[in-house]
């Protein structure tokens, strides 16, 4: 097996083959691979700090229904959600550098729920077309990534 692999590392095809599964380019087709494959980037990538201030914790999650949900925790204890339908989902643009920057999640109307709790300015119950993300160290194969298996996760909803 290790000879057939070293054979195949010769040639360019074998470069490149393996250039796509280090890089996570390939993933299995089922849904919930999909849905494990976002959760566990975007974990990794998300910025706890929401400006000046590190947040106590936050939760990023998309169910087998195929809702994304984001829950930010502040430490005086506000708290931010935001929710939509994966099938409302558009595309998905990039504002920064890889060191840091914000995704920017699209979705046809305004789909996006975004509610704030315990907020000492005041409450909000709205809704927007976008849900901005912060992140850092993301490379372009992991936007390229997150980008199609959102569009995944849409076609397998349907």
């Amino acid at each position: 097996m290790f000879r057939k692999c070293k054979s195949y590392c010769r040639s360019g095809i074998g470069l490149i083959l393996i250039e796509i599964l280090l890089s996570g380019w390939v993933i299995s087709g089922s849904e919930s691979n999909w849905r494990s494959y976002t959760e566990s980037c975007l974990g990794i990538c998300f910025d706890d700090t929401d400006g000046n201030v590190k947040l106590k914790k936050w939760e990023l999650k998309v169910t087998e229904k195929g809702f994304f949900r984001l829950r930010k925790y502040f430490p005086k204890g506000k708290e931010e959600y935001f929710s939509f339908n994966v099938r409302k989902f558009v595309s998905l643009d990039y504002l920064g550098t890889e060191e840091s920057g914000t995704l920017l999640i699209t979705t046809r109307d305004a789909d996006v729920i975004v509610q704030t709790y315990n907020d000492p300015a005041g409450n909000i119950d709205s809704m927007s077309n976008i849900l901005k993300i912060p992140v850092k160290n993301i490379k372009l194969n992991q936007l390229d990534s997150l980008a199609r298996d959102l569009m995944q996760i849409k076609i397998e909803l349907k």
